[in-house]
Formats: structure tokens, C-alpha cells, sequence
């Protein structure tokens, strides 16, 4: 499944929904075709309650014809107010102290991130535009610490 994530894009419920059960089966490639449309069935469950649930959110919160008897924008955000967070039902969220540079939030995530989207979605076919062709020292970067938070002047 993780290369019909990175391959085909299906990395949420709606991805997967959005394809005909046996386009899901045969990009899934899983050796138990039963089990490819099982999943194809949950995903397309959850998308519906997904849509649902905003159609309620938008019909809640959408103005009546002039006057309405009740204050629906005042009834939805109480509503929406007493969804528990997720610190609510997991705790804690910081469960590993360390330093800003070493966080997946951190600079040399980000940096990581961007090189990878740079990649993917901004570089041309042609090898010469690629940004590791121009900038080949960018990928041998050590994402250590002290790389992290020193200031490189622009040349």
C-alpha cells in the first residue's frame, strides 16, 4: 500500500473514494483482492459521513429565508465548541523534549520538505533546470545542529 500511496497519490479516504472500486483494486496491487475492496468500501463510507457531516456544518450555518426562530450560527458554534480537542482525548501532545533543530517542526524539516517538493511538483524534466544539477552541495548538506542554526551569507 505504500507504494500505491507515493505512485498514485491515495493518501486520504477521498483519494481512494474518487476511484472506481477496480481501478482501486488494481492500483492497490495487494495479493488479496477482497481485502483492496474492503478498504475501497471504507474509504468510500468515510467519505460519505465526511460530506455529510459538512453538509450538516454548512445547512447549520447558512442564513434562513429572513427571520428564523433560533440563533443557528450561535447553536452551531457552541456545538462546534464542545468537540473535544485532541489534547482533550490523547493528553499531552509534547511528548519528546528536544531542541528546535531536531523537531520534524524544525528548520531542517522544513528544509527537507521543500527540497522534496521542489523535486516533485517545481523541476522541469530537462536535467539542466533540475536544482540538484545547479545546486548539487544542497543534497550533501548535514542537517546537524550547527548547520541548522548558522547563518549562511547569500553569494
Amino acid at each position: 500500500m505504500a507504494l500505491c500511496k507515493d505512485k498514485h497519490k491515495l493518501d486520504s479516504a477521498q483519494a481512494i473514494a474518487s476511484l472506481s472500486e477496480e481501478a482501486f483494486v488494481n492500483a492497490a496491487n495487494l495479493q488479496d483482492a477482497e481485502q483492496a475492496r474492503s478498504i475501497h468500501r471504507q474509504a468510500k463510507q468515510k467519505t460519505a459521513g465526511a460530506m455529510v457531516f459538512l453538509a450538516n456544518v454548512i445547512q447549520f450555518s447558512a442564513p434562513r429565508h429572513g427571520t428564523t426562530l433560533f440563533d443557528s450560527a450561535s447553536v452551531l458554534r457552541e456545538g462546534l465548541k464542545s468537540i473535544p480537542s485532541y489534547q482533550d482525548l490523547f493528553g499531552s501532545l509534547d511528548y519528546l523534549q528536544c531542541d528546535p533543530c531536531q523537531s520534524i517542526f524544525g528548520p531542517a524539516a522544513y528544509f527537507v520538505d521543500l527540497m522534496r517538493m521542489v523535486e516533485e511538483y517545481i523541476t522541469q524534466t530537462d536535467e539542466i533546470y533540475k536544482l540538484k544539477t545547479r545546486r548539487p552541495d544542497l543534497e550533501k548538506i548535514e542537517l546537524t545542529c550547527n548547520n541548522t542554526n548558522d547563518t549562511v551569507p547569500f553569494t
